[in-house]
Order: C-alpha cells, then structure tokens, then sequence
C-alpha cells in the first residue's frame, strides 16, 4: 500500500459483519465525535454507484476491486489532498479477506495486484466479537445472502474472521482492536471515540 502522504487523516474501521462496526460508526458520527477534529465518511465497498450495483450482480473479487480503486483515486485521494480527514470501512481488507473466493488463483494474483495502489490508513480501528454473539446479532439483522452464509456456516465464518485479522495485523498501519462483546451501541461508541482521540493526540505530539 501507499502511505497517506496527504494533509487529511485517514482512519479505517474493518471487522468482519456481525462485529457492529458499521453501526457504531454511523451513530459515531451522527452524535459528534467529541474531538476538534471534522471527518468525512466514506465507503470502501458497497458504494451507491454504477460500479458497486454491477458487482452485485455479478459478484467477481475483480469488480469489488475496480470499485476501491475507483475509490481510492476519486474521492478518497482527493479529499486526503484537500486536508479533509477521512473515516472508512470496508476497504481493502475487507475484500482480500473473502475467502474461499479470493483463494481462486487469479483471484489471488488480482488482490496482490491491486494492494500497491490503495492508500495505507494512518489507523485501523478492527471490531471484533465472540462467534455466539456474532451470530445472533447477524440472524437479527435484515436477510442477506452473505450474512446467511455466515450464519449456516460457523467454521467459515470463523476461517474469514482468522483471514481478516492476519491481513490487518500484519498491515504497516498502526491497528487498534475493539472488542464489542457484550457491549451496547453506547459503549461502543464510547470505546471508540475514545481510540480514535487518543490516537489524534498523540499524532498531535508527535
């Protein structure tokens, strides 16, 4: 990856679906963060454009790809240029840690392709939870074919999360996890306003 070289900051949320990252992201930014600092929300994948809609019908780890590509030189860059910090989830990460899929050999070769053009966030924020709860709280949400298979299958579900947390662990970007186990929404977005502060004050003395 490309280390964020820009004036903006760009802070990654990732985790695996169930975690409960990206509802205490929206409520996150919805009732003010609590820092000086102003961030702007983008989504890696499953963007409302032409490209994502097309990656949903035809769902190929090459057409995930054009649309974070898409992404990152579009919006993501351009805001990073212009000094605006950045907030995201389901980047990079979140691709290269579908598998079986992404395990297809040129598949392989595409996501290996693909990493030296994305931009390397300045933080990763992973959201984790324990496979019983992560489970109840996908057969909560809104039928999904990909929560489904999570669902009727603990072992991949399990298999993907081990994937995601090697990618973004031995990522060059500083990774902080958040446990949301037994946790309410509340306490999730306390816990992380809390990183994302620290994280900025100390990139402040630094």
């Amino acid at each position: 990856m490309r280390k964020n070289k820009h004036k903006g900051i760009f802070i990654l949320v990732e985790g695996l679906d169930g975690a409960g990252k990206t509802t205490a992201l929206k409520k996150f930014l919805k009732d003010g963060n609590g820092n000086s600092v102003t961030f702007t929300y983008l989504k890696g994948a499953a963007t409302k454009t032409f490209l994502n809609g097309l990656a949903r019908r035809h769902p190929h780890t090459a057409l995930f790809l054009v649309e974070l590509l898409w992404t990152t030189f579009g919006p993501l860059r351009q805001k990073l240029a212009r000094g605006e910090n950045v907030i995201m989830d389901k980047y990079f990460y979140f691709i290269a840690s579908h598998v079986p899929d992404v395990q297809w050999p040129p598949n392989a070769q595409l996501i290996k392709l693909a990493e030296p053009f994305m931009i390397q966030p300045d933080l990763i924020v992973y959201f984790s939870v324990k496979l019983n709860e992560r489970l109840a709280r996908l057969k909560a949400g809104e039928p999904n074919p990909h929560h489904e298979a999570l669902i009727n299958s603990p072992a991949l579900t399990v298999y993907r999360e081990n994937v995601y947390r090697y990618l973004v662990l031995h990522s060059n970007a500083k990774v902080i996890e958040l446990d949301t186990t037994g946790l309410s929404v509340d306490q999730v977005v306390q816990k992380l306003n809390k990183i994302i502060h620290g994280f900025l004050r100390q990139r402040a003395h630094a």
